[in-house]
């Protein structure tokens, strides 16, 4: 990285500024390559970086088939939204004299999956800002970085399947209690189960035990909030308290047996 930090304004000259923080990796970011457009002729004129190895394909290749190579190394899913991102930019390109360095139309970060010379596809995140000549302001480039954040999407998607999983468990778990509470009022109940667990039913309040009840029978937070007339936010406290007070260390053996209560 630290190539870069002098090689890529040598590149540009004095006269274009970059940000610093350009050069400044985000936490957990893989290889990189930078790249350099002349946003007069659109022609890539500089493109250098480890990530360009793992691309298959070097500067040379790039600059002599432009835009149309690079398009077709965007994973087919990914095209129509970084195309329409490209307009943006484009038009932003455009309209230059409006742009001010610092200025939220001076940058754009979009992310999407790009083809490597083994044929998979790496998560990348292409960072762009417009830089414009001190003397000359219609000299503009667009300095960009591509950025493997590959392990950072898997890591992000770990992230939602622990939750999804955690949320699947969680429900299992309330609803076996609302089983229970069930039962509770059933002659026919299985009362060594009943009185094993009463006591914990026993610490909710009217209130929780109305809540209980409901997702039991099926219900989602907004029919919760709809059936007893409090808000949303209210189902998701009473929820979590009902998560905290039931949560025991027999909640497993709980589970598994109020399954055979009909």
């Amino acid at each position: 990285m630290n190539n870069f930090l002098e090689e890529l304004p040598a590149f540009l000259g004095p006269d274009f500024k970059i940000p610093q923080s350009f050069f400044k990796p985000k936490f957990n970011d893989g290889e990189s390559a930078f790249f350099v457009v002349d946003c007069h002729t659109n022609k890539l004129c500089y493109m250098q970086g480890p990530l360009v190895n793992e691309i298959g394909l070097n500067e040379d290749q790039f600059k002599a088939k432009g835009f149309d190579l690079w398009v077709s190394l965007i994973h087919p899913d990914d095209v129509e939204r970084v195309l329409a991102a490209y307009v943006d930019f484009t038009h932003a390109i455009n309209e230059y004299h409006l742009i001010i360095p610092g200025k939220k139309n001076n940058k754009q970060v979009v992310e999407f999956r790009f083809r490597m010379k083994d044929q998979n596809y790496l998560w990348i995140r292409e960072t762009k800002v417009i830089v414009i000549h001190k003397h000359q302001p219609d000299q503009t480039k667009a300095v960009g970085k591509l950025t493997d954040i590959t392990q950072q999407k898997n890591d992000y998607q770990s992230s939602l399947e622990k939750f999804r999983l955690k949320k699947e468990q969680d429900n299992v778990m309330v609803k076996a209690w609302a089983k229970l509470l069930e039962s509770k009022n059933k002659p026919d109940a299985d009362q060594t189960l009943v009185d094993q667990y009463s006591a914990d039913l026993d610490v909710l309040t009217k209130r929780e035990k109305e809540v209980l009840k409901c997702i039991g029978e099926g219900l989602s937070s907004k029919q919760i909030s709809d059936k007893l007339f409090i808000s949303n936010n209210t189902v998701e406290t009473h929820r979590r308290h009902l998560l905290e007070k039931l949560k025991v260390k027999n909640s497993a053996e709980l589970i598994s047996r109020t399954a055979r209560v009909s």
